[in-house]
């Protein structure tokens, strides 16, 4: 019986431990463009929010669901990212955060960041 408990304590804490979310840093690499398209929504169709240069530092959130908005920041409504875009939780490059704000970063297609160590955790 205590093994079962066990076991299924365990299995639990797992599950509620995926669905924590992290944050983790990035620069934006160099692109064909000069720059990294900020979108409202994880999709190369969605609004651009704004151009992120090649360089720029962000904090991005491994949550695979968020808010999303159109050009002119207007809720649009929840939607969870396929492969291969992220969620930008902060763009120094903007000087706003955004989630503090009550507002929102946007969505930015992986493939393009670099990882780096926040700035936060150089102390």
């Amino acid at each position: 019986m205590r093994k079962t408990l066990f076991a299924a304590a365990m299995i639990l804490a797992g599950t509620s431990s995926t669905l924590a979310t992290q944050t983790w840093c990035a620069t934006v690499a160099e692109t064909p463009d000069g720059f990294l398209a900020l979108r409202g929504s994880p999709s190369a169709q969605a609004p651009m929010l704004a151009k992120l240069p090649s360089g720029s530092y962000v904090e991005v959130d491994t949550a695979q669901c968020e808010r999303t908005f159109d050009a002119d920041r207007n809720f649009i409504g929840d939607v969870c990212a396929e492969a291969g875009w992220v969620a930008i939780e902060y763009a120094k490059i903007l000087d706003v955060r955004p989630y503090d704000r009550d507002d929102h970063g946007g969505w930015v297609a992986e493939r393009y960041l670099v990882q780096q160590t926040c700035e936060w955790d150089e102390d």
